[in-house]
């Protein structure tokens, strides 16, 4: 006994009469909002979040996944956040087994007054104490204004900051937010 596709369509159709008559716009949040790094961190993730995967995802707005198992070049443990399977965030841990510092490595992370990866030294403004970078940040411009530092990729020595026409150009590589 062969069964007609037309009960089928007419079951759907009523289906679907009984939902809503507009589909409802999705409701704004701060939870699915772009992230901003400021002098306190990156929203709740800062010097109070314990440095562990659950506590640093659950810091975090909606759409991160927080990978584990990295170290940068002294051998402490980096978590890493992603986005749509990006890097968005390296944080790293702090010496209290919390937060110690978070580094926006992607231009999805807004800094103050609207700065971002990939913009140049004269884009954000330029007029910053900078010095050479160490450690993980060697051989880039490490500059300051308030509480997070501003690391340029430049084409200068390693060991020292560029003149000032190379620093103009210096491309941003990376923000970066520390628990003092």
């Amino acid at each position: 006994m062969s069964t007609s596709p037309l009960p089928l369509a007419w079951l759907a159709l009523a289906l679907a009469a009984c939902g809503p008559a507009e589909p409802e716009a999705p409701t704004p949040s701060a939870e699915t909002s772009e992230p901003v790094l400021d002098e306190d961190g990156l929203g709740r993730l800062g010097a109070e979040t314990p440095f562990d995967t659950a506590a640093v995802r659950a810091a975090l707005p909606s759409g991160f996944a927080v990978e584990g198992g990295a170290t940068d070049v002294s051998g402490a443990p980096i978590l890493w956040a992603l986005r749509d399977g990006l890097l968005i965030l390296e944080v790293h841990r702090g010496e209290d087994g919390r937060v110690g510092r978070v580094d926006a490595v992607s231009d999805q992370v807004e800094g103050p007054d609207g700065a971002r990866t990939g913009q140049s030294y004269a884009d954000l403004g330029g007029r910053m104490a900078c010095d050479p970078g160490e450690g993980d940040l060697a051989g880039r411009a490490v500059c300051r204004r308030g509480a997070i530092r501003y690391v340029f990729a430049h084409g200068g020595a390693p060991d020292a900051v560029p003149d000032d026409d190379e620093l103009e150009a210096a491309l941003l590589e990376r923000m970066v937010w520390m628990a003092d």
